[in-house]
């Protein structure tokens, strides 16, 4: 890789290994390639003109109104968001720090700080320290590179930093899920090079979401939330060899889907400019130069209702949460959601019911998995003839545990027996007292179980459900680790 200066000239000393560091992230990132393939198809080099044309091309994009926070109201864009309307906003940041926020200055300020730019196939975070990342982003020629987009923004101790550094716009006052105490990830860092960007998506449980951009130039593609997602996507025109990445789209499937008939729109958004992107609509960002951004999804009042039905369809458990901080703090949110509910005819108990027995059907497969593996190692170590009946025996008082007597995952009053019930809560308060101490912090932290809890269950007092999961939880962790050992 050569070095190349960005767009404000600027490019870091390249740090011992880095390139190794990358690579190691980029096999990870993309396991279906070899390192050669992340630039097979030449959009830095031989296609770049046509990289540099999709950037130039502009169609219907005199179909999102700009609106700027100096001069109009804030009625004004409320009105445009009723409507589901694109909206592109200016006059923002709105004196923020973070319009500082070069690629120099971010890797001078935290040059050490790992930074998610991806993940690999199993779902887990991949990260690079700030240093290194910016020694790729200027010297890669990828077709679709690695870019950050972190909802940590760089962790415990970047986070606060960053956070101090902006707000908000004026135009968007509502956050109606903070009510939730665990809300999923909803802002997030993003920071790229040229060619880097988000394979076309909605966001995630029909919310709404802004996106301000601090430096450089970004390519939108926007289309309507009635378009199927394969058409959206552009799987109905994709051919042999072609990708869905970001450059890919704009370059080769946009034309051909036009031609066919969808409706897209293409804008280019300018630095201290903020877009605006109602729930449910399509969106597919490149970035035209080097960029660094702030987005963040919200529920307001305005969309509160398609947020409520995805969030309690997808991801009920939450969702609940979300209704108990509710009543808590918002109740007539609340009401309206319950409301809701009872205009759908949703019984959001019901689906809590079947989603515990889905959770309980794979805590029990995951004991039994256990058990069997533990069996095949004993029975391949074993020097005499293997005694299934002296293991079982050895295996059940090792772990004090037995795997037929599984934590119940229904409610209380839905036991047959509470003496049952209650030897069961001492069988997984001993288990859990056999943990050591740093062990019993680590499920405390993970599972939100706490040595009261313990104390409390031993005594045979009422067990909520997300107590029991937890306790069958720490038990099947320790389970596993006895047997190994």
């Amino acid at each position: 890789m050569t070095a190349e200066g960005g767009a404000d000239g600027w490019c870091p000393e390249a740090p011992q290994d880095w390139e190794a560091h990358v690579n190691a992230v980029k096999l990870k990132a993309r396991s279906d390639l070899k390192l050669s393939g992340w630039a097979k198809y030449k959009f830095g080099t031989k296609r770049a003109a046509a990289v540099e044309a999709a950037a130039r091309r502009m169609v219907g994009a005199a179909e999102v109104p700009y609106l700027d926070v100096r001069e109009n109201s804030a009625e004004e864009f409320f009105a445009l968001e009723q409507e589901g309307r694109v909206v592109m906003l200016r006059g923002v940041p709105e004196g923020w720090k973070a319009f500082d926020w070069s690629f120099k200055n971010l890797c001078e300020t935290f040059p050490d700080e790992r930074f998610r730019v991806g993940e690999d196939s199993c779902g887990r975070s991949l990260r690079l320290p700030m240093k290194e990342f910016m020694a790729y982003c200027h010297r890669q020629a990828d077709d679709s590179p690695l870019y950050i987009f972190d909802s940590n923004m760089g962790g415990s101790s970047v986070c606060p930093v960053l956070a101090e550094h902006y707000s908000p716009p004026s135009f968007f006052p509502d956050d109606l899920m903070a009510h939730s105490s665990d809300r999923p990830p909803y802002k997030w860092l993003v920071c790229g090079p040229k060619r880097s960007g988000s394979t076309c998506h909605i966001d995630p449980l029909d919310t709404s979401a802004w996106n301000t951009l601090l430096v450089g130039r970004k390519k939108w593609a926007i289309i309507p939330p009635d378009v199927p997602a394969d058409v959206a996507r552009g799987r109905t025109v994709m051919r042999s060899g072609d990708d869905d990445e970001a450059v890919h789209f704009f370059v080769d499937l946009i034309p051909r889907m036009r031609a066919r008939g969808v409706p897209v729109v293409e804008t280019v958004q300018e630095a201290g400019e903020t877009i605006f992107v109602p729930g449910g609509w399509w969106h597919c960002v490149l970035n035209i130069t080097d960029t660094v951004a702030v987005t963040q999804n919200y529920c307001g009042r305005y969309n509160f209702a398609g947020v409520w039905r995805s969030a309690r369809s997808e991801r009920p458990c939450w969702a609940y949460k979300w209704l108990k901080g509710l009543q808590k703090h918002a109740p007539d949110w609340a009401e309206r959601a319950e409301r809701l509910n009872k205009e759908d005819g949703h019984d959001m108990h019901a689906l809590l019911a079947v989603q515990a027995a889905r959770r309980k059907e794979r805590l029990e497969r995951r004991v039994a998995k256990a058990k069997a593996k533990a069996r095949k190692k004993a029975r391949r170590t074993s020097l005499a003839a293997f005694d299934e009946g002296a293991w079982e025996r050895t295996y059940r008082a090792k772990v004090n545990y037995a795997s037929d007597s599984t934590v119940s995952t229904t409610s209380p009053q839905s036991s047959s027996s509470s003496g049952e019930e209650g030897a069961q809560i001492v069988r997984g308060a001993k288990t859990l007292g056999a943990l050591t101490r740093p062990e019993l912090q680590t499920q405390a932290k993970r599972r939100k179980i706490d040595t009261a809890y313990v104390k409390k269950h031993a005594q045979g007092r009422p067990l909520s459900q997300a107590t029991k999961e937890g306790l069958v939880k720490a038990v099947v962790a320790w389970d596993r680790r006895a047997a190994r050992s």
